[in-house]
């Protein structure tokens, strides 16, 4: 019944957002209606938009029926974001989550559940997806584009029609619009230098190659220790892209190539503290700013397998290699018709490296709960387990008291060495033909489109427990059974590895295809009144083989032990293949619509509203993980939204404001947890939401060189039932009813403070610049569907400067997390998601951080 009031008010009131046009009669001319005809033509509600529509007229944010943010050239600049996310985290209604690193960001959109990644979102690269399926587990949609020179622009659609123009996006599109070739030679070259090892060089070029014809080239290499630096580099790598443009008298066709080989570190949780006022703070012998889990001690890593040892190389951390070719072309057929079709094809494997997290415990608490395990495997006279590191130094036991002990903390942590590798191949085909006509009742742009996709992937992962001291860059412990009179008896470890493969294993290989039709109408009533309405029917069929593990007595194929050691039980039970494999296979029809509307009331405000129904349909791993004969349960889930709002665009003051409801039902999605006995598994969740919320996008200025902008999400994003299988977890619907969906926050906060300058007036002669601020806050969220472990809020501060001088040079510095703040943008996932629900709300210090403080210099030159 809720749920049912809050639909019909939200839809109504998105009904009344357009409503002024039926009550009024059209006033003025076109020029009343073209994007605030008094405002400046460079501010971004003048802006040109191409993502989340289909069609062949323009379309400007301010008259747009959707709720879209826009990054130019200058402002990716002057943000400096390291990743992805640091750029998308500046867009309204986005949470983002670069704390991991460089690459494998997470991102939630309009508080819709998600374990991460990009499940309902779309990464876009002139209009089609960087790999089809942003949900496979650790493929890092994010880590096969970089922000770079040859980025024109970044178009950020949430929710309204991007359920209608990209497969399996209720929650938005990112859209990277990069540079073509141009009539005169331009481009621009950038050096970059930062305090954390951190070198980087960008670069683009683009000019004419004959008679309309024009090219451009463009990428960036870098190499970086990296803020949190785990004793190697954990940065290296670059991309490299270029586009071939003809134009001739009907169109133009663009054909392009792109590779990328990056490298990056991948940061998980560390422990914390807690001070006397209750505040996180850094834990006795790791620094909460700059230490890392992550150690060269566990660089060069061999696993055992039932096929043999295996290498790994943490260094490789994610490692993408991809190649990218796409065509593009754009005729006009005469009497209206406009035709568009844009390919691409994409060959690429990741390997993804990372040693994930668990938790740190009381040396002498650890060693005495290890007793029972090793008394089953080496006897009863078995009198303890002892801890010392691989070179047979002791480890430093703490007192009585849980007091000093090894780096003063004297805690044993228990971590897994995580390798996946995917290879995956995508075509994909978009075919757009577009009309526009007068019926005498206002012009329609009429839109018919073919979408098509076909991809692969194979991927390989499993999981392989070690136990370490906490240390920045820490080192591996062996864990040693003795007797009674301190004789050796066999070990718990091998080489700090505790088992060579847990339960989480998982070898598949599975194919997808997905075939849609869309239409949409953008019918242009008057000068004031635009409405538009689109429909998406999408058949994916997912289909693969998945291998049937078994676990291995490898103890006398254990190669890596050397003759006449002790023995050792991390070889007695060894999750692998067995060689045998099942099939799945499951075709999903489905169906997605919106309708929206938008009323210029004068030539600086209009107001819309947008009602859409969108879903997500389970991925690969999803089936996978169910195995055969029980992918028929894994669910489609659906996204309802409604939204609506107002613009406003004087030279002086801009916004943009949105109000917005989303329902989501029946959403899988699988992810790797503690079960009851604290095992790794692959867990199958299905979770339903709610969340009411506004987004706020505002500039005031300048005045006298003065300028703020501020951007704000405040939402309510509530559990409404939660359901899950695999290592008997149950949860309660009811006791988690109402509850904070995980990791979201209820307020999102960023606020910029400017002034621009002439140099000249400062005494710097002939140079013009600008500084600025950045303060970006962040309200409390949870870890747990419980509510009961606290991911305190927090307020990052940064800081910035760039001088332009000469002709064409500009110097830049930027600042991050100036104070040096300690926020969490997770907790321990993989052991908080299920924590007891009901107990008393406690503080997380176990939990990924933001990086310290940090600097980046570059200079730049540009023709």
């Amino acid at each position: 019944m809720k749920r049912m009031a809050i639909k019909f008010s939200l839809l109504a009131g998105a009904a009344l957002l357009a409503s002024p046009a039926w009550a009024q009669d059209a006033e003025g001319g076109s020029g009343d209606a073209a994007a605030g005809a008094n405002a400046d033509e460079d501010n971004s509600l003048n802006q040109i938009i191409v993502t989340g529509r289909a069609g062949n007229t323009a379309q400007t944010q301010f008259e747009a029926t959707v709720s879209v943010s826009t990054f130019n050239g200058d402002d990716i600049a002057e943000l400096a974001p390291l990743t992805v996310a640091d750029l998308f985290a500046q867009v309204p209604g986005v949470w983002a989550e670069s704390s991991g690193g460089q690459a494998a960001s997470n991102v939630f959109i309009r508080g819709i559940p998600a374990p991460g990644q990009f499940l309902f979102s779309k990464i876009q690269v002139d209009g089609l997806p960087v790999f089809e399926e942003h949900g496979i587990g650790f493929l890092t949609p994010d880590g096969l584009y970089r922000n770079d020179l040859s980025t024109e622009r970044l178009e950020a659609v949430r929710g309204g029609s991007s359920s209608v123009f990209a497969s399996n996006a209720p929650g938005g599109i990112f859209n990277y619009i990069t540079k073509k070739g141009t009539d005169v030679p331009e481009g621009g070259i950038k050096l970059e230098w930062g305090d954390f090892g951190h070198a980087r060089i960008d670069a683009n070029y683009s000019g004419p190659l004959g008679e309309d014809t024009t090219f451009a080239v463009g990428g960036f290499y870098r190499v970086a220790d990296g803020v949190r630096d785990p004793g190697f580099r954990g940065d290296e790598g670059g991309q490299i892209r270029a586009s071939l443009t003809q134009s001739f008298d009907r169109g133009e066709i663009t054909v392009s190539a792109s590779h990328i080989n990056d490298r990056n570190l991948f940061l998980l949780a560390i422990p914390l503290d807690l001070d006397a006022d209750g505040d996180l703070t850094s834990l006795t012998g790791i620094d909460a700013n700059t230490g890392t889990l992550v150690s060269d001690d566990i660089r060069n890593t061999t696993l055992l397998f039932p096929t043999g040892p295996q290498e790994f190389d943490l260094s490789d951390g994610i490692n993408n290699v991809a190649t990218t070719f796409g065509a593009e072309i754009e005729y006009d057929l005469g009497g209206g018709f406009t035709v568009i079709n844009r390919s691409r094809y994409v060959n690429g494997e990741t390997q993804f490296n990372s040693a994930i997290a668990f938790g740190a415990e009381d040396a002498n608490t650890f060693l005495a709960g290890q007793l029972g395990a090793a008394q089953a495997a080496f006897g009863t006279d078995v009198a303890a387990v002892t801890a010392s590191f691989l070179d047979g130094t002791p480890f430093g036991l703490p007192d009585a008291a849980g007091q000093g002990g090894n780096n003063g903390n004297g805690l044993i942590g228990t971590s897994g060495f995580f390798p996946v590798n995917s290879d995956y191949e995508n075509f994909i085909n978009d075919f757009q033909l577009s009309n526009s006509f007068d019926t005498g009742a206002g012009i329609h742009n009429v839109t018919f489109g073919f979408y098509s996709s076909f991809y692969s992937i194979d991927q390989f992962q499993t999981f392989a427990g070690y136990v370490h001291e906490i240390d920045t860059s820490p080192r591996q412990i062996e864990l040693t059974a003795i007797d009674g009179d301190g004789n050796a008896l066999g070990t718990l470890s091998q080489n700090g590895f505790t088992n060579f493969s847990t339960g989480f294993f998982q070898n598949y290989s599975g194919d997808g295809e997905v075939f849609a039709w869309y239409l949409s109408d953008e019918w242009e009533v008057n000068d004031r009144l635009r409405l538009d309405g689109g429909i998406r029917y999408e058949t994916q069929t997912l289909e693969g083989a998945v291998e049937i593990p078994g676990t291995f007595d490898l103890s006398d194929q254990n190669t890596l032990l050397p003759t006449g050691s002790l023995p050792t039980t991390a070889d007695d039970a060894v999750v692998g293949g067995t060689g045998q494999f099942e099939s799945f296979r499951e075709t999903y029809d489905e169906f997605a619509w919106t309708f929206a509307g938008n009323y210029v009331v004068t030539d600086w405000l209009s107001t819309f509203g947008r009602v859409s129904d969108g879903f997500r349909t389970p991925t690969l791993d999803d089936l996978a993980s169910a195995g055969s004969g029980n992918t028929g349960s894994v669910l489609v889930g659906s996204v309802f939204q409604v939204e609506g709002g107002f613009k406003v665009n004087t030279p002086q003051f801009r916004a943009f404001i949105t109000g917005f409801f989303s329902e989501v039902d029946d959403q899988p999605f699988t992810e790797p947890v503690n079960d009851i006995n604290g095992n790794v598994i692959d867990a199958t969740i299905i979770q339903a939401s709610e969340t009411i919320g506004i987004e706020i996008e505002a500039e005031v200025g300048p005045f006298y060189g003065f300028s703020v902008s501020a951007k704000g999400t405040f939402q309510d994003p509530d559990l409404t039932g939660l359901t899950v299988s695999g290592g008997g977890l149950e949860v309660d619907d009811s006791a988690i009813s109402g509850n904070r969906v995980p990791r979201i926050p209820a307020r999102i906060i960023s606020v910029r403070p400017r002034f621009e300058f002439d140099g000249q007036d400062i005494g710097l002669g002939d140079s013009e610049g600008s500084i600025f601020l950045s303060v970006y806050n962040v309200g409390d969220r949870f870890s747990d569907i419980g509510n009961s472990i606290l991911l305190p809020g927090y307020t990052s501060l940064g800081a910035g400067a760039r001088l332009g001088f000469f002709s064409g040079f500009e110097l830049s510095v930027v600042a991050d997390n100036l104070t040096n703040t300690i926020g969490l943008t997770e907790g321990n996932p993989r052991t908080d998601l299920f924590a007891p629900v009901g107990g008393d709300v406690t503080t997380a210090t176990f939990g990924r951080p933001i990086v310290g403080r940090n600097f980046r210099v570059s200079l730049g030159y540009s023709f």
